[in-house]
């Protein structure tokens, strides 16, 4: 008996060409499964933010530190000095002490400037570890409950009694206390005889709250009156 012809194979159907790179059509590449993608570079920006957040602290630290030594320095100068009245002027050396002073004074207003800057900077650092954090959270919904802050419930601004505000309430006091001690030189060189103590209280009064109040709390209510609502 004749066998059976093979049957012919059948034709594969036709397939659509694949979209080209770049055309509308095409699709991005999904990464495969021990790939880490872009992931690298996230942990690495986070460590870098991580890091700036920490270096802000620090320098608000050593920016009040250097102030309150400096201050200390100046007092110590001036009680360690031997002055010879025959040799040395005391009406001059009234003069130095009143411009030295008024430094002292100008050198606090200044570093209240600078920590307020630097909590501002700290503040930036922990918006962006919050935002990192947050899509992090959306890849892995599991994380959600493992972060202390979040955009939501992160520390204000301008928080009252924080470390941060207590370094500057020294600061502004040391300033007051210098802007008075200048006032008190000044008026030696009217009345010798004795220094206007009712003067250098008037001024060191004004002073510190004036300070602490224009160059520290006034930048930052600034600053948080321009943040979202949602922060």
């Amino acid at each position: 008996m004749p066998e059976p012809s093979a049957k012919p194979p059948e034709a594969a159907p036709a397939m659509a060409p694949e979209p080209t790179p770049g055309s509308p059509l095409a699709r991005p590449p999904l990464p495969s499964s021990g790939s880490s993608g872009g992931f690298e570079l996230v942990v690495a920006e986070y460590a870098y933010v991580a890091q700036t957040a920490f270096q802000a602290n620090e320098d608000r630290a050593r920016a009040s530190q250097l102030f309150l030594v400096t201050f200390a320095t100046l007092i110590a100068a001036i009680y360690s000095s031997q002055l010879d009245p025959a040799r040395v002027s005391i009406v001059e050396v009234q003069r130095v002490f009143v411009g030295l002073f008024l430094l002292i004074a100008l050198h606090g207003g200044l570093t209240l400037l600078q920590l307020a800057k630097l909590r501002l900077a700290w503040m930036s650092s922990i918006t962006g570890l919050n935002r990192i954090k947050a899509r992090a959270s959306e890849l892995r919904p599991e994380l959600a409950g493992c972060f202390a802050w979040s955009d939501a419930d992160r520390p204000p601004l301008l928080a009252w009694w924080s470390v941060g505000f207590l370094q500057a309430l020294a600061v502004a006091a040391l300033t007051g206390i210098a802007a008075g001690a200048a006032a008190g030189f000044w008026s030696l060189l009217d009345s010798p005889a004795e220094p206007s103590w009712s003067a250098s209280l008037v001024a060191a009064v004004l002073t510190a709250p004036s300070a602490i109040g224009l160059c520290y709390i006034l930048p930052l209510a600034r600053a948080a009156g321009r943040e979202p609502a949602s922060a």
